[in-house]
């Protein structure tokens, strides 16, 4: 091919008469020329019947389900099942789970040693133009056996129905919007042993209607993010009751949070206010968070090292739900106040080793603005028996710090928890734990072994002992054996709760089948 020389002068750019090669000889000017290109024959060709592609073969899976189901000694049932479309357009999930323990170590379920719980939920999402609507509902009951303890009630029981509807909407440029607007009705009612005693009528049945309402306007860059947040609530008590010190609620909050991360660094900061009818000695108060995060496994560092350091001012309203299902044999006579309190937390995870590392975190809680923390009254009887549900102020403290390390195809683990200050009021001041489990190397079986023992003037001196044999039959199916509690369970023993008259399960030995497909 000739050279092609392109002169360029002032402002006008001029080529020569040979600056372009003559192509002609190769791709002939006048179609009727002999060309050297290539002449296809013609052919009919028709498009009435076209051909339809087969796109079966190799289409992934978009709908799962799984479950664990499950019963041992004494009196043991599990069953937790669950159907789910996680990925695609509209997905879904349904879950439904029972678990049932009749009977406490040398104890029988008729003399009201049991206790059982009940979960079903749906939940839908129909997306429309860049606009998901999500529609969801949840049904819990639980039923707990008083061990002929309260000369009043030999049951206590709940049951709760939740239900929402949200709109969430991406625009473009980052932003978003989301509306999410619920409510929810708990009811907790009690089986009367003796009619002839006077109680108040929340303890032996209670009504409570949960409303809320959640605005979230979103901004999301590259690295930047930024939160508008709004959330309303409003709680009641359905019914007349006696003595009630609050049975209405109002509660109101505004807030904003910015932030920027990165795939191994993240640095945020939120704030704003809340205010209600039940804010104690305020009418509003003013909470704050600012935390900076580092993971490692992302970072150029490339192991497992990483830190969470967190701190700021937090209030919060608990449900009656959530306390009541959080501390056992006690109730709410009424409904609860604002909780307020400073904090700051850390965590961090070191790798000693290619094959050990080591962690620790800190959590520091103080009571801010006399909005104290709602916790059972273990130490304070009551004449139904029945534990209440009381605020007080508090300072904690506490830690929590392990290692684990890795030999061949054994994980070894220890790790030592203790509460400094303040012991909250369902658990102990000290946790020294430790475990060994081993993997073969076609993950086809494996065991495990854990010992815990709580260290208290209040707890039993029995560790607790437990561990687990596993086998999977293939990919989908795992059937496992587990003891908990062994040496209660084997020496029929009981294990005290928290020092009060009651007891807690005290060993179990166990038989569950696992399968996803």
């Amino acid at each position: 091919m000739p050279d092609i020389t392109t002169t360029v002068s002032g402002e006008i750019v001029t080529a020569g008469n040979e600056a372009v090669p003559d192509f002609s000889k190769i791709i002939p000017v006048d179609k009727k020329d002999d060309s050297a290109l290539p002449v296809f024959s013609e052919e009919n060709i028709s498009f009435d019947e076209e051909p339809i592609a087969d796109f079966s073969f190799g289409e992934a899976k978009t709908i799962f389900a799984q479950g664990l189901v499950g019963g041992g000694f004494p009196g043991d049932f599990t069953g937790d099942f669950s159907v789910y479309k996680s990925i695609g357009e509209n997905p879904f999930k349904i879950e439904f789970s029972h678990f049932s323990k009749n009977g406490y170590g040398k104890h029988k379920a008729g003399d009201g040693f049991f206790n059982s719980s009940t979960r079903l939920f749906a939940e839908k999402t129909i997306t429309a133009k860049n606009t998901d609507f999500v529609i969801g509902g949840e049904y819990k009951k639980n039923e707990t056996g008083l061990q002929s303890v309260s000369p009043f009630f030999y049951d206590l029981n709940s049951q709760e129905a939740f239900g929402n509807f949200s709109v969430r909407k991406n625009f473009s440029h980052g932003f978003g919007f989301e509306s999410k607007t619920g409510g929810s009705w708990y009811n907790r009612y009690a089986g009367i042993a003796d009619g002839e005693n006077d109680f108040l009528k929340q303890e032996k049945n209670i009504d409570v209607v949960y409303l809320n309402q959640k605005l979230n306007f979103s901004w999301s860059g590259k690295n930047f993010f930024f939160d508008l947040n709004g959330k309303l609530d409003y709680g009641t008590l359905a019914g007349k009751f006696d003595s009630v010190e609050i049975e209405n609620i109002f509660r109101a909050e505004a807030s904003a949070s910015a932030g920027w991360k990165n795939d191994f660094l993240e640095i945020s900061a939120s704030g704003g206010v809340a205010g209600g009818t039940e804010m104690g000695t305020e009418n509003s108060i003013p909470f704050f968070d600012v935390g900076i995060s580092f993971a490692g496994k992302d970072s150029p560092l490339k192991n497992s090292f990483s830190f969470e350091v967190r701190g700021g001012l937090d209030t919060y309203l608990n449900s009656v739900s959530e306390l009541e299902n959080k501390y056992k044999f006690s109730q709410l006579v009424s409904l609860p106040s604002e909780t307020s309190d400073w904090f700051a937390n850390a965590k961090i995870s070191v790798p000693v080793s290619k094959f050990a590392s080591i962690y620790s975190s800190a959590e520091f809680r103080k009571t801010a603005f006399e909005n104290g923390i709602w916790e059972s009254a273990y130490d304070s009887e009551t004449d139904s028996g029945i534990f209440e549900i009381v605020s007080s102020d508090r300072t904690l403290f506490s830690t929590d710090s392990g290692l684990s390390y890795l030999w061949n195809v054994f994980t070894l683990s220890a790790g030592w928890k203790s509460h400094w200050i303040h012991v909250p009021a369902d658990e102990f001041k000290n946790y020294i734990s430790t475990s060994i489990s081993f993997d073969s190397k076609e993950k086809s079986w494996g065991f495990s072994v854990s010992l815990q023992e709580d260290i208290d003037s209040s707890s039993d001196k029995c560790p607790l002992l437990g561990g687990e044999i596993y086998y999977n039959v293939k990919e989908s199916i795992k059937l496992s054996f587990e003891l908990s509690d062994a040496i209660k369970l084997f020496a029929v023993k009981d294990r005290n709760f928290m020092e009060t008259d009651y007891f807690v399960r005290a060993g179990c030995a166990s038989l569950f089948a696992k399968f996803y497909f």
